[in-house]
């Protein structure tokens, strides 16, 4: 089973953003499946998240884009995308 996300790449999100929770964007590669659209965000409390991409449909329905259905998989790669978060935020002394 896959869990290392490769070629881990980091997008920061527009101030107006920032403001509102959202930090950065993740994408990498999950095995031969690129995923893009990993959304990293702060609650009010401080804690990191990382929300997986969805869509939302005409009637307002939310539909996951990507779900590893493997919860050791989707803690690995949340594991993976916060330490590299970390690391980033620690080099720029925020």
């Amino acid at each position: 089973m896959v869990t290392r996300l490769r070629d881990l790449r980091l997008t920061r999100a527009p101030r107006h953003l920032v403001h509102a929770g959202l930090l950065c964007w993740a994408r990498g590669r999950l095995g031969r499946v690129l995923v893009d659209g990993l959304a990293v965000r702060m609650s009010r409390a401080g804690r990191l998240h990382v929300t997986w991409p969805t869509r939302r449909d005409s009637s307002g329905r939310q539909h996951r884009l990507v779900w590893p259905i493997d919860r050791s998989v989707r803690e690995a790669v949340r594991a993976q995308v916060l330490a590299e978060v970390r690391r980033r935020l620690g080099e720029d002394g925020q």
